[in-house]
């Protein structure tokens, strides 16, 4: 095994790979953990010993439907990807990372609660789908968003048959810098892109 990494490590100085052993039956591999149990794969999430748990908060600047988006992401992962015996352990963890992120309880209950009935109503009519089911295509009305002004847009795309998305105008990009002022106080100076 050494070996090969050697070899694949000296194709490219940027390129470096690293080796994972598989240890008591489990293999970490991106979002998720692999285990052999009983001669049968099984998955759970992972998350590295370095995750912060700070995603979106609550309270920043950003439409409900992104916050909203940001638990119904983690409750995919969730259902999705780890084996039933561990999503009821999953989802109490990720419902404290939302508490700690700011989110209500009553926004993160409803949420998870239509996320679940999602995965169990679609689990449901599944075997009903058949190569003979149209597949349609959503459109999208995208626009920047600015607090209590662009909700007003959504009857708009409505009447043009179409979904409204949010764009957040204002992003940092690789050019931020902090400065001492004068004064000799830390600024920090930020570019922003529209």
């Amino acid at each position: 095994m050494n070996e090969i990494q050697n070899i694949f490590n000296s194709l490219h100085a940027s390129l470096q790979f690293t080796i994972e052993i598989v240890t008591q039956g489990r293999l970490n591999f991106l979002d998720t953990t692999i285990i052999v149990e009983k001669n049968r794969i099984i998955f759970d999430r992972f998350q590295k010993s370095t995750c912060s748990g700070r995603f979106l908060n609550f309270h920043s600047h950003h439409p409900f439907c992104h916050k909203r988006g940001v638990i119904i992401g983690a409750v995919d992962r969730i259902i999705l990807l780890s084996h039933p015996k561990f999503q009821e352990k999953n989802l109490v963890d990720a419902i404290h990372t939302f508490l700690e992120n700011g989110y209500p309880l009553h926004f993160i209950f409803s949420t998870i609660q239509n996320r679940l009935f999602f995965h169990f109503r679609n689990s449901k009519n599944s075997h009903f789908l058949s190569s003979k089911k149209k597949i349609t295509v959503d459109k999208f009305f995208t626009i920047p968003y600015i607090k209590s002004v662009s909700e007003s847009f959504r009857p708009n795309a409505l009447k043009m048959n179409s979904k409204l998305a949010y764009s957040i105008p204002n992003t940092l990009t690789g050019g931020e810098q902090i400065t001492r002022g004068e004064d000799g106080i830390m600024a920090s100076q930020f570019h922003f892109t529209q």
